[in-house]
């Protein structure tokens, strides 16, 4: 069995929230969002790297009609993440979220129209889908030589294992994009 709603949300960060807000001041509460996390927020819950902090201006991580009085005009990633659950708490969001909800297929069925979505939980259909999954939500770590012999710790920015201290070690960062070099 399936459940259904008219729309289903995939992923909790800004897009997620901005489309659910949306929503619920059109009036329609019938929908779901469904994040393959533990967490709700994307990009500012995941990404806890040392230095993690925005690259562009603080005030356009704000979504509209929700303003942020910013500590800074970069702000780092714990307001960040502070900002995205106030949002999602001042519009009850959380009820309408499935964490640890993996969608791994959508397929349109033509009668009745609607969409199949297939989740690692279980089946919902729903009218209309918006994917709001996040560009940047899985870390690409691209091919290099020596990668699978390399017997150090090696981790993504986007999964930083906070449990390797590398206090007085030797680090290389791979990469030159802004994660790269906050961290």
């Amino acid at each position: 069995m399936s459940e259904q709603v008219t729309v289903a949300i995939i992923g909790t960060g800004f897009g997620g929230q901005a489309a659910a807000i949306r929503l619920k001041r059109m009036g329609l509460t019938d929908f779901v969002m469904l994040e393959r996390r533990p967490f709700m927020g994307g990009t500012w819950r995941q990404n806890t790297y040392p230095g993690a902090a925005v690259d562009v201006p603080s005030p356009l991580y704000s979504l509209a009609g929700e303003p942020w009085d910013w500590t800074q005009m970069f702000a780092e990633q714990a307001e960040l993440a502070a900002y995205t659950q106030a949002v999602i708490d001042k519009h009850g969001l959380r009820a309408h979220a499935r964490l640890e909800t993996t969608v791994t297929d959508l397929v349109w069925q033509a009668g009745p129209r609607r969409w199949r979505i297939e989740t690692d939980r279980g089946a919902w259909l729903a009218r209309f889908v918006i994917n709001a999954s996040g560009p940047l939500s899985t870390p690409v770590v691209p091919p290099f030589p020596g990668r699978e012999t390399f017997t150090g710790a090696a981790f993504h920015t986007n999964r930083w294992d906070h449990s390797v201290d590398l206090a007085g070690k030797r680090v290389a960062v791979v990469g030159s994009g802004a994660s790269a070099a906050q961290v």
